[in-house]
């Protein structure tokens, strides 16, 4: 369905920005998705270098692990309607509260499952853990550290290299993205259905399920990221 809301969406960063360069380049191909980008990075990383790169409103922000009001005030003057927190800091019970309808984490883990890990130790952790099913989670943020409410968990099966499971984990990742963002901006929503996938040769489990990206998103598409 082509029925989309111009959206503003933030990321805060400090990583490599793979999720943030997904749903830019998706914006891009499928102009459906009527959506303006900014970027808040706490260091100089590959999220800002991208947004640095394409014109995306961005920020270096040096983030205080107590007193974020800087924080708070750069997000106030943006006023995002969704927020998408992958920055490796803790985030203040103010920004919580503040914000707490509009924030986002993706984790690479079926929370809560390795939670307090950060981006691939999330992988790492449960591989060396024999954990029989990897997984990725989008969720609320509250004031428990990866506890807040999951939209969206994705499952399937270790099969113990790294490699493949950081691949299978990043598209499945994005695709929870472009599943939250549907339901924000557009006349999908999500339902109580399960749903299943391959994807590099594993069969993915989401619950509930997630929505179908548009065709633009081909394989010519994936291998930009």
């Amino acid at each position: 369905k082509d029925c989309y809301l111009a959206t503003k969406i933030l990321f805060l960063a400090s990583g490599h920005g793979g999720n943030l360069k997904f749903l830019y380049l998706l914006s891009k191909v499928y102009p459906a998705l009527d959506i303006s980008i900014s970027v808040i990075g706490d260091r100089e990383c590959g999220a800002l270098a991208f947004a640095k790169a394409r014109g995306i409103d961005n920020e270096l922000l040096s983030i205080d692990l107590c007193d974020q009001s800087n924080l708070m005030e750069s997000i106030n003057q943006l006023n995002p309607d969704l927020i998408f927190t992958t920055i490796h800091k803790i985030l203040t019970d103010s920004i919580i509260d503040t914000f707490s309808s509009r924030l986002v984490n993706l984790h690479y883990s079926l929370l809560p499952n390795h939670s307090g890990l950060i981006g691939l130790k999330c992988l790492e952790s449960a591989i060396a853990n024999r954990d029989f099913l990897l997984g990725v989670t989008t969720h609320r943020v509250n004031s428990i550290l990866d506890g807040g409410t999951p939209f969206v968990q994705s499952c399937f099966q270790n099969t113990f290299d790294l490699r493949t499971a950081v691949k299978i984990s990043f598209r499945v990742g994005c695709k929870q993205v472009w599943s939250i963002v549907s339901g924000l901006v557009g006349s999908e929503t999500l339902t109580a259905t399960v749903s299943e996938e391959m994807i590099f040769g594993s069969k993915v489990h989401h619950i509930p399920e997630i929505v179908v990206l548009p065709s633009e998103v081909d394989d010519a598409f994936w291998s930009e990221l």
